[in-house]
């Protein structure tokens, strides 16, 4: 009897360990299964990626993205008399266009204005008080090297301004004769009025389109003279100026610009980044803050503040 149950035990053992072994072999088997699977899953997956990658480089074939656009071209820059030039010496580096007023000389060199900001560009009125024979040889005087940083040159400024006593049929005529002369000069013939001037038509008679490559205003914060006074909308002053220039067929400019100081010191800081991101929206070649005060005796100010500096020329 206790032989017969050690042979049935030893049985069930045997049949056991073939049982397990059996199970091990069939797990070594799924264990080398998974293993063969896990590799096509990566190699799918490395396919799938290279698949994805094409796609991408087809879709952008057939619906490109919109290029980024590009870095703001205007010029920005400042007269020559005022906080910045004096003052805020550290931010010359950001002038990029200054504005030169011909002082009537007869050779270039003699200029005071245009050595301000040398590194920068510049915008040149002729003075009137340089006569029209004089023209040609002055010009001559600008080094080629200089005539490639000026924007644009007017002959005159402001010449509709009612206080030169000039008719518009005499400035018209000698824009005529003076236009060629300048262009051939190797500059671009500007006109440069003033922003009151829009009020009507009548600026459309002191000056041929043919006779102009860059329209140019001075056009300034006008809400400054209302009472109290406000900011105007610098969509609109801008909008003012583009009008014009699209009936010329020109680009534009803002040759003088500004407000005076007057409330909230942060309201101008404000103004000021509204403005120039106007102009540069509406793609103006160049924008210079008149500053410094005013020299005909009256309260104007437009001379830059810290703050309002550092804003224009960001």
């Amino acid at each position: 009897m206790s032989m017969g149950f050690e042979q049935d035990a030893a049985a069930v053992g045997r049949a056991a360990d073939e049982s397990v072994a059996a199970l091990q072999a069939e797990l070594n088997e799924a264990q080398a299964a998974y293993a063969a699977l896990s590799g096509e899953n990566a190699a799918l997956q490395a396919e799938r990626a290279v698949l994805l990658a094409r796609i991408a480089e087809l879709e952008a074939i057939i619906n490109p993205p919109p290029p980024p656009p590009p870095p703001p071209s205007t010029l920005f820059g400042v007269t020559v008399t005022g906080p910045v030039r004096k003052e805020y010496t550290d931010l010359h580096p950001k002038v990029a266009v200054s504005r030169v007023f011909g002082a009537g000389t007869s050779d270039w060199s003699q200029e005071p204005q245009h050595k301000a900001f040398p590194n920068g560009k510049w915008a040149v009125s002729n003075s009137y008080a340089l006569s029209e024979s004089a023209l040609p040889r002055y010009l001559a005087t600008i080094p080629d090297a200089d005539k490639a940083k000026i924007v644009g040159y007017a002959d005159g400024h402001e010449l509709e301004h009612p206080d030169k006593g000039l008719w518009a049929s005499d400035v018209r005529a000698r824009v005529k004769r003076t236009a060629p002369i300048i262009r051939a000069a190797g500059l671009k013939p500007t006109w440069c009025m003033m922003g009151y001037s829009l009020r009507n038509d009548d600026w459309l008679n002191w000056v041929d389109p043919d006779d102009v490559d860059l329209l140019a205003f001075d056009k300034y914060n006008s809400g400054n003279k209302k009472t109290p006074p406000i900011y105007q909308d610098p969509v609109k002053m801008v909008d003012e100026a583009v009008a014009a220039s699209r009936r010329f067929g020109k680009p534009f400019a803002f040759w003088e610009t500004g407000t005076n100081q007057f409330g909230d010191d942060a309201a101008r800081v404000d103004w000021t980044k509204a403005l120039r991101a106007e102009l540069i929206r509406q793609g103006a070649v160049c924008a210079i803050w008149f500053d410094r005060k005013s020299t005909s005796g009256s309260s104007w100010d437009a001379s830059l503040d810290r703050a309002s500096a550092e804003a224009w020329l960001a």
